[in-house]
């Protein structure tokens, strides 16, 4: 039986979103820059991040509402990337990036608004850094 292979794209992924370490993710030459540098530059366009990115901004207009359900508006994006992957409108990478947010920001206890907060910052960066090295 062949071993699986280990993927640690997103091993400087911040195990605790309510305490990312800044300073050593959004630098040039930081983890985010790596990342996109290594993953995700030539395999996503522009448009695509900005559509889920615009998506996660729409979320943060609306944490203030009473009846808001911030749980089921960030696991909805799940279906939303497959079905980007499906199309080949994005790459891999950034399925787990998107998923792993979600899972980053619905752990128990803490505060649930602050990791969300924090992960549009990472995901801004991605956008930004994307952008960056060209693209489209």
């Amino acid at each position: 039986m062949p071993q699986r292979q280990h993927d640690d794209s997103l091993a400087w992924f911040p195990e605790d979103l309510e305490n990312p370490e800044f300073e050593r993710l959004m630098p040039e030459n930081g983890d985010i820059d790596n990342f996109v540098k290594q993953h995700l530059r030539g395999k996503i366009k522009i448009t695509q991040l900005r559509k889920f990115f615009d998506e996660i901004v729409s979320i943060e207009r609306k944490l203030d509402k009473p009846d808001f359900n911030l749980d089921a508006e960030l696991a909805l994006l799940i279906p939303k990337v497959k079905f980007a992957k499906a199309r080949r409108l994005c790459p891999d990478d950034f399925v787990k990036l998107i998923s792993k947010i979600q899972k980053g920001v619905n752990e128990d206890g803490g505060n649930k608004i602050k990791r969300f907060k924090n992960a549009r910052k990472i995901l801004e960066a991605v956008v930004a850094y994307c952008k960056y090295y060209g693209g489209d």
